[in-house]
């Protein structure tokens, strides 16, 4: 993981609707490292 590489920080892309067309947005948020889970992580929670 390169989180602290970025300063803590990822860089995530966001779907912002207006008036029925979509753009991408590209934020960048801040997160601990323990926040972070791999999709099998995600998986396993739900079941």
């Amino acid at each position: 993981m390169r989180l602290p590489h970025r300063g803590g920080c990822v860089l995530l892309h966001d779907e912002v609707g207006e008036n029925g067309k979509f753009s991408l947005m590209a934020v960048w948020v801040r997160f601990h490292q323990r926040q972070i889970m791999t999709p099998c992580e995600v998986f396993n929670l739900m079941i």
